[in-house]
């Protein structure tokens, strides 16, 4: 009997071992046996190595094109074919057909000689029709897919979710309850989801996802990825020219949904035709943790171009938005950001060439209090109101930010805080910002409508320009407050229309004495070691470690000893050893309007134009016009020149009738005016 077992025992042992650890290889050409066990003798289907394979194998798939052959007894035709990934199985694309470790894999990315396609084009013409599998993989809830089922190195295209619940959801790969596999080298594209999802939609499960890109996958919301009560982790990940005509562009994230993306970049999505958060859109209480991420390009016709957050409070650090765009035909609201009843947190981040209607790097509205350090504002553009940030019913905190270069027709070139009489108004804290070199038709630096309160601790307000009233600030029945602050005080820098300028708490109207751009150009606004703003703050407004610099550059350093000492006015700490003592520049310290765009003469005009402007230093210049929504419509400087006036001509012979906006970008500055085309 015991030789009996023992036996018995041995078969299990053996059988377990058979099936542990096997690779099964997959090439579409192979002529041998076809039954997976090497390259000559694999299989030419991929579904039939997911059949063959058990937890613990590999599957090995030959460059070449895959699509689904079965249903997994869902019924219904061709239509619901679609691949499984197995719990413990790793599943490897891109071979040649020759390789003997996963490590030689070569040439396997998207559109590379070792591509491998798992398509659910199973008619093969591109096209989105009826002949398509809903999903290229489908996980319906119960799998269990844990980090151990691991799919590497495939093009995941040709998915068309367009059925019933839950088939319009994730054309390229949907995962319902409990399913997180390891997505890892992976490219989905040209997917799509008549509801939510393009790409990927996700319900209850947290996937992580390594070097993976998403591209050109559309649905009605989330073209790259939809997350419903799931936190992903995404490392190195790309979201690029996904499109959706509602929420969400590159993703969107629902319902407690907290994902955490690193080193990830979102490029020229859209949220085309109704839509918000071009790149990204946050919704009820989901607070993604964002480090390194860089939104670019994307464009939403109604508000939040890079990212909008409604009821949601992400965290950002190190992250960029740049050229980020909404349409001035919907809403047009935050250009880089837009957030709604949020309070998201953002360290080190940079808003730079962002367009809107209000708010060209961001918005915050209805009660939305973001914290901001070490942020910069830079050539952001409005076409009304707040070329920096507009504030409306919101109170954000900041520190150790600078706004420059920002330009609005309208108002607020810096900032705007607005509100009502009834519905009470704005009131952010700024501690230790700079704002220098923006320029508005009203308060150039900063405009405050009724009933909202700003107050402003160790700051720089200089430099700033309005063509209307108001260089520094506008004020309508407002009350800004200055504390230990430098603010230019010279005649039109402050306009006050009912309202109260409260400035005697130990400030300051002296020149703050700038580095500028020649000496420093990473950090033109840093200060002087003689600057008057140099141990000239508070301490007790900034618990802040460092500058805007950050690690390496401390707060609170006496600027004769470099020691411990008192909080300088501004975004910079001077620091002996990296900042000038003194400087022969006469740069944008003692001359501030050194960088000019006159009005176009004659306007309005018929078919040409002239557009004068002024440059102080040899700069590269960009003069452009926009028509109304935001698109280029002509290029009339793209080149350096040198220091002095310049003149040219517009014509506008070819264009049809309208308004239209010049933007002139000279180095760190730039300004936006209006033209009118009269025929």
């Amino acid at each position: 009997m015991k030789k009996a077992l023992l036996v018995l025992s041995l078969i299990v042992v053996f059988t377990v071992n058979l099936h542990s650890g096997i690779t099964i290889h997959v090439k579409y050409d192979a002529t041998g046996s076809n039954n997976g066990t090497s390259w000559t003798d694999a299989y030419t289907s991929f579904q039939s190595a997911l059949a063959a394979a058990v937890s613990g194998d590999q599957i090995w798939v030959a460059k070449g094109t895959y699509k689904p052959s079965y249903d997994y007894e869902l019924g219904g035709g061709s239509r619901f074919y679609h691949f499984r990934m197995i719990e413990g199985v790793a599943i490897y694309g891109g071979f040649a057909g020759s390789e003997t470790a996963v490590s030689e894999r070569t040439n396997f990315g998207a559109g590379q000689a070792n591509e491998t396609i798992l398509s659910g084009d199973l008619n093969g013409n591109d096209d989105k029709d009826k002949g398509d599998s809903y999903h290229v993989f489908y996980h319906p809830g119960g799998l269990g897919l844990t980090s151990s089922a691991v799919l590497d190195g495939f093009t995941i295209k040709g998915g068309n979710a367009n059925g019933s619940y839950t088939h319009n959801r994730g054309g390229g790969m949907a995962n319902y309850t409990s399913s997180s596999p390891t997505i890892n080298n992976c490219t989905f594209t040209s997917n799509l989801a008549y509801l939510n999802g393009g790409g990927m939609y996700n319900e209850y499960s947290s996937p992580t996802l390594t070097n993976c890109t998403f591209t050109s996958n559309p649905a009605y919301d989330g073209g790259g990825m939809w997350n419903e009560s799931s936190s992903p982790t995404l490392t190195n990940c790309t979201f690029t020219s996904n499109v959706v005509p509602d929420i969400g562009g590159g993703m969107y994230n629902n319902y407690h949904s907290s994902p955490t993306l690193t080193n990830c970049t979102f490029t020229s999505n859209s949220a085309a035709y109704n839509g918000a958060g071009g790149g990204m859109y946050n919704f009820d209480s989901s607070s993604p943790t964002l480090t390194n991420c860089t939104f670019t390009s994307n464009f939403a016709l109604s508000a939040g171009g890079g990212m909008f957050n409604e009821n949601s409070s992400p965290n950002l650090t190190n992250c960029t938005f740049t050229s980020n765009s909404v349409s001035v035909a919907g809403p047009g609201n935050g250009g880089g950001m837009c957030n709604f009843s949020s309070s998201p947190t953002l360290t080190n981040c940079t808003f730079t060439s962002d367009t809107a209607v209000n708010g060209g790097g961001m918005l915050n509205y209805d009660a939305s209090s973001p914290t901001l350090n070490n942020c910069t504002f830079t050539s952001n553009f409005a076409f009304s109101s707040g070329g920096g940030m507009w504030n409306e019913f919101s109170s954000p905190t900041l520190n150790n930010c600078t706004f420059s270069s920002n330009s609005v027709p309208g108002s607020g070139g810096g900032m705007v805080n607005g509100g009502t009489v009834s519905g009470g108004g704005s009131s952010p804290i700024l501690t230790n910002c700079t704002f220098t070199s923006n320029s508005a038709g009203d308060g150039g630096g900063m405009a405050n409508y009724i009933s909202s309160s700003p107050t402003l601790n160790n700051c720089i307000i200089w430099g700033n320009e309005a063509s209307t009233n108001g260089d520094e600030f506008w004020i309508n029945y407002a009350t800004i407050t200055l504390n230990y602050s430098c603010y230019a005080n010279a005649s039109g820098d402050i306009y006050i229309s009912g309202g109260t300028f409260a400035d005697t708490n130990h400030n300051i109207t002296s020149d703050p004495q700038f580095v500028g751009s020649s000496i420093n150009p990473a950090h033109p606004y840093s200060i002087l070691g003689t600057s008057p703003c140099a141990d000239a703050g508070n301490d007790s407004y900034n618990s802040q470690a460092y500058d805007i610099r950050g690690v390496g550059y401390p707060r609170k350093l006496n600027n004769t000893t470099g020691g411990v000492g008192t909080i300088d006015m501004g975004a910079y700490e001077y620091k002996i050893g990296d900042d000038p003592l003194t400087s022969v520049e006469t740069g944008i310290a003692s001359t501030p309007k050194k960088f000019t765009l006159s009005q176009n003469y004659p306007n309005p005009f018929n078919p040409s134009t002239k557009i004068s402007f002024n440059l102080l230093s040899k700069s590269f210049v960009s003069l452009k016009v926009y028509d109304l929504i935001g698109r280029e419509v002509s290029t009339i400087v793209s080149e350096e020149l040198s220091a002095g006036n310049h003149s040219c001509q517009w014509n506008a012979a070819n264009v049809p009738s309208g308004i239209y906006f010049y933007r002139l970008q000279a180095g760190s500055f730039s300004e936006t005016k209006k033209l009118v085309l009269l025929r």
